[in-house]
């Protein structure tokens, strides 16, 4: 027994002592291996770079939007980005070749995996990438972003997020601090009183940046979210490796990069008379992209937020990503109007892709969603395949709430969008104005009224429009009640004023209806009516019903575009 102990003892001791070494042994071959695809990755972009087509463009500093840095950006969005050459696909080939060899080596290796990952996203390549990420067994930080970077890459965006989120939890926290920053993002109003708020109290201020950015409520996950993360893990990438810019890693390229992302395609600016043989990259974002944070009132008080509060389209953002399923942008005027159903709400929204929306939209059919929402995570979705004109009509609790509608082209190509806030009518006794269309004459119903919502507030002038509207409680059950409507121009051209007012063209007069009549006598009293405007000119109107009990005085308005 003794003689035995002391055999399993001395076996235990060599075997502790072989430790070290194997393990020592083990780490200088991943390190000479890494060094050897270091230089591989290097020949690689210098390569790139000696082969990228020659463009014609702005390069000058004058002609910068923007100066980040040593960087001049400027906003196009010219859609045919410059091709890579095959021999550059080649070559990215032959480096991705060397990184699979490596296998096992690589796997428990930052720098080898993140690469590796990197360079089959950017082949087009990403479900091989989310594989590779998959695999990782380096730190668990890194490996959750790599895998949230590849599913990004592959359009999945619920999965991303949701290893987007695994690797936050487990950076470090100086680290984890510098990736939820999102000042860079947000406009000049917001970002000193961002600033104030420590890490700590940043997560329910980032959430509500996030819910009111995030381009489609409709769609699973946040791609926006997903898309900064990708492009902080993209920055990860670069400052450990050389880029097509050749530049070393600074403040400047991380918020270039934040802000606008990372180029899809690269080009050379031809050569300089000054000295042509400094060789200018220009890298190109993808494109057409879009700013989709809003204003900095709307973050600050969100259920005040008016469709105009967003600006994807605008000519110079202060960010901009450019997402798979909208190649066109679009924005949409849809009606809303609220009605009481007892203590809850019934919401009509109607939407119209109009002949103005020809160059977003390809097909006839749509894919569309109408989304009420009243916080981050808090999302009601109702959704429908229809044509290019639908009516959504939503139970909803009577508070005020977002609403998005979104509208998705079947081809997968165009977006168009509203968001806005939304709220019952103040006075409770009255519900909003519903347009509807007065082709098929006056409905019965609230069924029938809804069934026939213009999808826009813009009228024509060629045929008459319908307006319903509902009574609640005692106003119901009066005994009499007046009812007014008009129809009066609003914003017209001061060109337009000066004719008037010289006699060169006729005033307009505002287009009038009265009458009284005794309610139904229930809970709920409904009325219709017909307006015709074929007598005014086109432009801008308001249109106001009055309605009028006794000392009571209601009021509903609607600014309509008479065409």
């Amino acid at each position: 027994m003794r003689t035995a102990l002391c055999l399993v003892a001395a076996w235990a001791s060599l075997a502790l002592s072989q430790r070290p070494a194997a393990a020592q042994s083990r780490a200088d071959n991943v390190s000479r291996v890494r060094a050897r695809a270091q230089k591989a990755q290097q020949q690689f972009e210098s390569y790139r770079r000696r082969q990228l087509p020659v463009t014609s463009g702005r390069s000058a500093s004058s002609d910068c939007d923007v100066r980040i840095g040593r960087f001049c950006y400027w906003h196009d969005d010219a859609e045919d980005l410059p091709r890579e050459p095959k021999v550059v696909a080649v070559a990215r080939d032959a480096l991705l070749r060397s990184l699979d060899s490596l296998d096992a080596l690589a796997r428990d290796d930052e720098w080898m995996v993140g690469q590796r990952v990197r360079y089959l996203v950017e082949a087009d390549r990403a479900a091989d990438a989310l594989r590779a990420a998959t695999e990782c067994s380096a730190a668990p930080w890194w490996c959750a972003a790599l895998r949230g970077f590849s599913a990004h890459a592959l359009g999945d965006y619920e999965a991303a997020d949701h290893e987007f989120e695994a690797a936050l939890a487990r950076m470090a926290p100086a680290q984890r601090c510098r990736w939820t920053d999102l000042s860079d993002l947000l406009p000049d109003a917001s970002r000193k009183s961002y600033r104030k708020v420590s890490c700590e109290q940043r997560d329910s201020v980032n959430a509500r940046i996030w819910w009111l950015a995030d381009p489609r409520w409709a769609l699973g996950g946040n791609d926006l979210r997903t898309e900064v993360y990708a492009r902080l893990t993209m920055s990860q990438l670069v400052q450990q490796a050389r880029s097509a810019h050749d530049m070393a890693w600074g403040a400047d390229m991380a918020q270039l990069m934040l802000r606008y992302g990372w180029p899809a395609a690269w080009s050379r600016a031809s050569p300089s008379s000054v000295d042509p043989t400094r060789m200018s990259v220009i890298g190109h974002e993808p494109s057409p992209s879009f700013d989709f944070l809003p204003e900095a009132h709307a973050l600050g008080d969100p259920f005040k937020a008016e469709a105009s509060s967003w600006t994807p389209t605008a000519e110079k953002p202060l960010t901009r990503y450019a997402p798979k399923y909208a190649r066109r942008f679009a924005e949409l005027t849809p009606q809303v109007a609220w009605f009481t159903r007892g203590d809850s709400a019934a919401i009509v929204a109607a939407y119209e892709v109009g002949a103005m929306h020809d160059t977003v939209f390809t097909r006839d059919s749509v894919d569309a969603a109408v989304v009420l929402s009243r916080g981050p995570g808090e999302i009601a979705v109702a959704r429908a395949k229809t044509a290019r004109w639908g009516v959504f009509v939503l139970p909803a609790p009577s508070t005020p709430a977002l609403m998005s509608v979104e509208v998705v082209d079947s081809a997968g190509t165009g977006l168009a969008r509203s968001r806005f806030a939304t709220q019952p009518p103040s006075e409770s006794a009255l519900s909003d104005v519903l347009l509807f269309d007065g082709a098929g004459g006056i409905p019965e119903t609230f069924e029938a009224a809804s069934a026939r919502a213009l999808g826009t507030l813009a009228v024509s002038r060629q045929s008459p429009f319908g307006l319903y509207w509902e009574l609640y409680g005692d106003l119901a059950q009066t005994d009499s009640i007046t009812y007014a409507v008009s129809v009066e121009r609003r914003g017209a051209s001061w060109l337009r004023r000066l004719a008037e007012r010289t006699r060169l063209a006729d005033r307009p007069q505002p287009v009038r209806v009265g009458f009284d009549e005794r309610p139904g006598g229930g809970a709920v009293s409904a009325r219709s009516l017909l307006v015709d405007v074929s007598t005014i000119p086109a432009g801008q109107y308001r249109l106001t019903l009055t309605v009028r009990s006794g000392e009571q005085i209601l009021t509903r308005t609607r600014e309509l575009d008479v065409r």
